[in-house]
């Protein structure tokens, strides 16, 4: 039988896990827009060609956006499994509870760096435009954001914060 704080603790990590999975979600919206092109997720984390009768635009496959999209959903699945297999409190559960927090807030700051380490080749040609965002990261900021409060509350509700300070 789980305790109230135990069943607490299930649902902020199911929570947590749930807002990684929406931030991975964001890859099916329009993200960024460089001229006269708006570049979905997808593109801009797994690369993609677009072939016209005159150029080719074409944007490589990128670790740095990947791991800006991905972080989320491993802090919330690495939360999850916390939870279920992480039964007694102890230091050591505070401590790995802390992971998932730092994930959420590490995509968080490298979601603003994307336009300026974005690469986009027209035919041969390395463009200059200006980058901007588009929708989809601002959706993600707010998914990512709620992740990161709920992995937080999850850091509170396991109690005993003052024995990490």
């Amino acid at each position: 039988m789980l305790t109230k704080r135990q069943k607490n603790e299930q649902y902020l990590s199911m929570f947590s896990f749930f807002f990684g999975l929406l931030v991975l979600m964001t890859l099916f919206i329009p993200s960024l827009k460089a001229g006269n092109y708006t570049y979905m997720g997808l593109d801009i984390v797994f690369g993609n060609t677009i072939y016209r009768a005159d150029t080719n635009v074409s944007l490589a496959f990128s670790w740095f956006n990947f791991s800006v999209y991905f972080l989320p959903i491993f802090g919330g699945i690495f939360l999850v499994f916390i939870d279920r297999f992480m039964y007694h409190e102890s230091k050591a559960k505070l401590w790995v509870s802390l992971t998932p927090g730092i994930l959420f807030f590490a995509s968080f700051l490298m979601l603003f760096f994307i336009p300026s380490t974005m690469e986009i080749m027209v035919g041969d040609v390395l463009i200059n435009e200006e980058i901007s965002f588009y929708v989809g990261p601002f959706f993600a900021i707010g998914f990512i954001l709620a992740g990161l409060v709920t992995s937080l509350m999850y850091i509170v509700q396991e109690g005993k914060i003052h024995q990490i300070i």
